[in-house]
């Protein structure tokens, strides 16, 4: 489709690292609820080299699509605030945005409780049902691997808003001390 002789691995390269990058961004803009309109500060830890050459080529591009008043790449670890969403894009990827002032962490902590109870509820039902008597004998193997699945999925939801809660109050304790 394509002629080869106007392909640029490099700049394909600069590119998809790039857009990662904005993935990341409106991933964590999406998971605090932030608005559109408002404009937040990005952290980007990056391997040195042409991934951060690539970054750094497309601060404006970042900023553009990700809806960031500042771009940081690869600050000291001190000049980062301790009050930031982190997403890890790849193994030398990792972007973190300021969310100081921006996130009701009371209000978040009531939507993930809830959240919390919701799967909690469906989880001990599935518990219970097998570890009825019978269970064992009577439900085919395929039945018995799904209802596992299951049940793993939620205990690994579970433990995850959990630990979004607690992150939550951390932050919450921070901006208040800070």
């Amino acid at each position: 489709l394509c002629n080869d002789a106007y392909k640029n691995l490099e700049c394909e390269a600069s590119m998809e690292a790039t857009m990662n990058i904005v993935r990341a961004c409106r991933s964590l803009r999406q998971q605090y609820n932030i608005a559109t309109k408002v404009l937040t500060h990005y952290f980007v830890k990056i391997a040195t080299g042409q991934a951060e050459d690539a970054a750094k080529s497309q601060t404006d591009d970042i900023k553009t699509l990700g809806k960031a008043a500042h771009v940081d790449i690869n600050l000291d670890e001190e000049a980062i605030p301790k009050s930031v969403g982190i997403v890890v894009v790849d193994e030398s990827t990792t972007v973190l945005m300021d969310i100081k002032g921006l996130v009701n962490y009371a209000a978040e902590m009531k939507k993930l409780e809830k959240q919390l109870s919701k799967t909690t509820g469906p989880m001990k039902q599935m518990e219970t049902k097998m570890a009825a008597p019978g269970y064992e004998e009577n439900v085919s193997d395929e039945v018995k691997a799904t209802n596992t699945e299951r049940l793993e999925a939620m205990k690994k939801k579970a433990a995850d808003i959990e630990v979004a809660i607690l992150n939550f109050k951390n932050l919450d304790e921070i901006e208040k001390s800070g």
